[in-house]
């Protein structure tokens, strides 16, 4: 196992060393134990692959130490999933990593060790007994505890679609992983631009506006500091370098940028003086408005903060849902507007037909589709179809399954550092799909 957690403390750091058995055998090792269980799962791992795994096996299964229903997975050098090396603590070649995972994963289930005793270090082998769980078995998933969430939202659903181990490991877990320049910059440009639709869409002066853009910045900053207390000197960094920015978006980046977005906001605004604010029968203005909806047949309330609604003018007061964007990434489909007009039809019975993307880099709307409208329509889902697709995901939470998508996002996901697929630093404290997980550990950091 030693191979497999060089990414995080050896497993005899974490649970306290068994103790070495130089005078016993595996099998005297599993004897201890009590044998693997029905059900359950025996991995060995040998660091010395001059000696034969599959007799050893054998002859447990003849002392009914192992059940013949046990499935066991040796890793040897000879089978270059990992690269064993004796006397260097089982080094292993990198680029075998994920494979390894998956292949515990995949016959093990949940890889949580059940017990100290549960792990046994023999002759240069070291041996775990897995406990029975559910497994995916196209996709070598474990069975993670059900979430119990105070409130869905959007993404909270997008996290469901693109990655449910992400979605779990941010929800169900005590993780909180490092904060980035792209979501502090993002919430001062949204709040730059309430301010500023709040203020009835004044003449933009520069040297005013800048100077609100870098206090509502700095009180980002302050505040994302306090609650993570995190410095800033350790936050991610996205974005490409350039020559202009070799530090890529960075904090001098957001601080250049952010009134430069204010003020293409501005010139938007009133270059569409047709698009006006909503006011809800409730009397409020459509500027991050939040809205808390008892969804039809879902247990969990639903929350959403919708950025703006225009009624547009040219389109007979038409309600449009507009969603404002700082970042790089192209909105690819319409899922998040099409669920705000839904919320917007179940709370006050009014269903926007349309919805718009603002992309805060150019300054202009944005198409979802090459050549598409700018305000498409969202008519082609209807709020029926919509609730059925959140009771559908809210029952999958349930089941408490979470399988990993691994993929080129990885890269920037915010949680890679507690996630086993992308071999995660931390991924042994709090992904339970890690083989030396153990939630205890989770919950006492």
């Amino acid at each position: 196992m030693a191979g497999l957690l060089r990414a995080g403390p050896s497993i005899d750091r974490m649970m306290g060393s068994p103790g070495r058995l130089p005078d016993r055998t595996m099998i005297d090792g599993l004897r201890t134990i009590g044998g693997a269980p029905k059900g359950s799962a025996l991995f060995v791992v040998s660091e010395r692959p001059s000696c034969p795994i599959s007799p050893l096996v054998k002859r447990a299964k003849r002392d009914k130490l192992i059940s013949s229903c046990v499935t066991y997975v040796t890793l040897l050098v000879s089978r270059k999933i990992l690269t064993f090396r004796s006397g260097h603590h089982g080094n292993y070649l990198q680029s075998h990593r994920s494979q390894a995972y998956s292949l515990f994963t995949r016959f093990g289930g949940s890889t949580s060790i059940l017990t100290e005793g549960n792990e046994t270090v023999t002759q240069g082998y070291r041996c775990l007994v897995v406990g029975k769980t559910s497994v995916n078995r196209s996709s070598g998933v474990s069975h993670m505890p059900a979430l119990t969430l105070e409130r869905l939202s959007y993404s909270t659903l997008a996290k469901l679609d693109a990655c449910p181990s992400k979605l779990y490991l941010s929800k169900g877990t005590p993780y909180k992983g490092l904060p980035s320049w792209a979501s502090v910059g993002g919430r001062a440009f949204h709040k730059l631009a309430e301010d500023y639709d709040r203020a009835g869409c004044p003449e933009w002066r520069p040297l005013e506006w800048a100077t609100i853009a870098r206090t509502i910045f700095a009180d980002e900053i302050t505040s994302e500091i306090d609650k993570t207390a995190v410095p800033s000197e350790e936050w991610r960094i996205s974005g490409r370098a350039s020559k202009a920015w070799p530090n890529r978006e960075d904090r001098a980046w957001w601080e250049h940028h952010l009134p430069e977005m204010g003020k293409a906001y501005a010139a938007w605004r009133a270059a569409h003086p047709e698009l006006a604010i909503w006011v809800t029968p409730d009397g409020e203005e459509a500027i991050e408005l939040e809205i808390k909806v008892a969804v039809p047949g879902v247990r969990t309330p639903f929350l959403a903060f919708i950025d703006r609604i225009f009624t547009d003018a040219y389109a007979a007061g038409s309600l449009v849902i507009c969603d404002l964007k700082s970042g790089s990434m192209p909105v690819e489909d319409l899922s998040q507007l099409i669920s705000y007009a839904s919320l917007i039809e179940i709370r006050y019975g009014v269903r926007p037909p349309r919805g718009a993307i603002y992309g805060a880099r150019k300054g202009i709307l944005q198409p979802i589709t090459k050549d598409g409208p700018l305000m498409p329509s969202l008519a082609h889902v209807s709020t029926d179809t919509w609730v059925k697709g959140v009771q559908a995901r809210e029952r999958i939470i349930g089941l408490g399954e979470f399988p990993a998508k691994p993929g080129r996002h990885c890269g920037w996901c915010d949680v890679r550092d507690a996630c086993t697929w992308a071999a995660g630093r931390e991924a042994w404290r709090y992904d339970p799909q890690h083989p030396a997980y153990r939630g205890d550990l989770a919950l006492a950091v």
